[in-house]
């Protein structure tokens, strides 16, 4: 033959494939617990349950949009641009309905 062996190949093989199976691990784990490090101790944890819950997002532009949310027993209308996030009202949330304090939009007062 020329003077590489065949048997080389192989075991070059099985030394790529565990490498690359190494890196999938470490992806895997970096994506699962990087974040905490990256938070830092006092965060949050990830899976908490949140008193704030996001019912609505409403584009109104590019990095624009208007949100409401739930929080505790009050809806609230904010703006949220590039860098801001404005609080434009708040509403009691009644039976838990967004759409109960909504109405049909023709009460607009211009």
């Amino acid at each position: 033959m020329n003077g590489v062996e065949t048997g080389s190949y192989f075991w070059d093989l099985i030394r790529v494939l565990f490498a690359l199976g190494a890196v999938v691990v470490l992806i895997f784990l970096a994506r699962r617990y990087g974040e905490k490090f990256l938070r830092g101790k006092n965060s949050l944890p990830d899976k908490s349950p949140s008193e704030l819950k996001i019912k609505q997002r409403i584009p109104m532009g590019i990095k624009k949009q208007l949100v409401v949310a739930r929080m505790r027993d009050q809806v609230l209308l904010m703006a949220v641009n590039d860098g801001d996030i404005t609080l434009l009202k708040t509403f009691p949330a009644g039976k838990g309905e967004v759409a109960s304090w909504a109405g049909d939009g023709t009460d607009y007062d211009g």
